[in-house]
């Protein structure tokens, strides 16, 4: 992206120097943009304290309004979609799908198409009970996929031709994007491991097929470096912030050895994980504790804030310009007045 460098040099020095501002990077090549949330926890009441760090419901309504009120100003041109990569809901229960339909229902007017990706409190049926009761895999699979397809449903007529909108109906599922060119892939335990915060990638059904759609998008893309999205809600192991935790879980270590080598000498790939809830860091363009490069020519990853749990500084997230030669990824702090900028990275194909 070396024609828009010199802009965004100036860009990330002004927000150095003043702090957070409320516009956004944008150039005339830009094809599209889309935004990616992570660690929504629907489900519970919002924290009534006055300290309380925990407001699942308010801040993903706040997110919506804040994305919306951009898309309508203009500052967010030709917008795709919002990813919520995983822990969309807090628990496994019914209850907290439904809130998260009447959440999604009461903002659909002029919200972007919405995917969701699985995490690990699908699968759990009381996160206020210890040791957690876990739900059996199928059964939470199958609760996830079902109330999520049907929620998408309601936000089908905004898909306007650019996305895809086919069920999910596995741990992992693929989606397309940029008037359905550009593709999204999104990862999934395939089973409950012993830490059940983790994640596990069966190698003879998913990893065989993220290997495959790998090698079909560099097939298609040629020298020109054709785009390509990935989701997985844990980190990969030894990556970002927490992923060496192990009571915090992660991509387990012999599956994350076979994706880095996977994803080495594909610039055009970015990884987008979450569960850590690592908030970014105010005063650090570049956003290291969330960011991660697996080395010069090759992918990068972006680790996701929780919406839910705020730590007091507000839901935060990324917001993703895409241009006919590389990438722009803006963390942003989502408010009622819009979005605003926190750190800015160009990722150069």
């Amino acid at each position: 992206m070396k024609k828009h460098k010199s802009l965004l040099t100036l860009l990330i020095a002004t927000i150095s120097t003043i702090g957070l501002i409320s516009v956004t990077p944008t150039a005339a090549s830009a094809a599209y943009s889309f935004d990616v949330i992570s660690d929504t926890h629907i489900g519970p009441d919002d924290d009534p304290s006055p300290n309380g760090a925990f407001h699942p419901n308010a801040n993903l309504n706040t997110t919506f309004e804040s994305i919306k009120n951009n898309i309508k100003n203009g500052k967010y041109k030709n917008e795709q979609c919002i990813v919520i990569n995983g822990d969309v809901v807090d628990n496994s229960q019914q209850s907290s799908y439904n809130k998260l339909y009447n959440i999604v229902n009461q903002q659909k007017d002029g919200l972007p198409y919405i995917y969701f990706n699985i995490g690990n409190h699908e699968y759990d049926a009381n996160p206020y009970v210890q040791p957690n009761i876990i739900e059996d895999f199928h059964t939470g699979l199958n609760r996830f996929n079902s109330n999520t397809n049907n929620i998408r449903k309601l936000l089908s007529a905004n898909t306007k031709g650019k996305v895809t909108d086919t069920d999910r109906d596995n741990s992992y599922d693929i989606q397309y994007i940029n008037n359905k060119n550009d593709r999204l892939l999104f990862l999934g335990t395939d089973e409950i491991p012993t830490n059940p915060c983790a994640a596990y990638l069966n190698p003879d059904t998913q990893l065989n097929w993220l290997q495959g759609r790998i090698q079909d998008n560099t097939n298609e893309g040629g020298d020109s470096k054709k785009p390509m999205f990935i989701f997985l809600h844990q980190p990969l192991y030894q990556t970002t912030y927490g992923s060496t935790f192990d009571d915090w879980g992660y991509l387990y270590p012999n599956n994350t050895t076979y994706v880095k080598q996977w994803l080495t000498g594909h610039p055009e790939i970015v990884v987008f994980t979450g569960h850590t809830h690592e908030q970014f860091k105010e005063n650090d363009e570049w956003n290291s504790d969330n960011f991660f490069s697996l080395g010069d020519n090759s992918a990068s990853i972006f680790n996701v804030p929780s919406i839910g749990n705020d730590s007091g500084k507000g839901p935060q997230g990324y917001h993703i310009t895409v241009y006919s030669d590389g990438i722009v990824v803006t963390g942003v702090r989502y408010t009622n007045a819009g979005c605003q900028i926190v750190n800015t990275r160009t990722v150069d194909f």
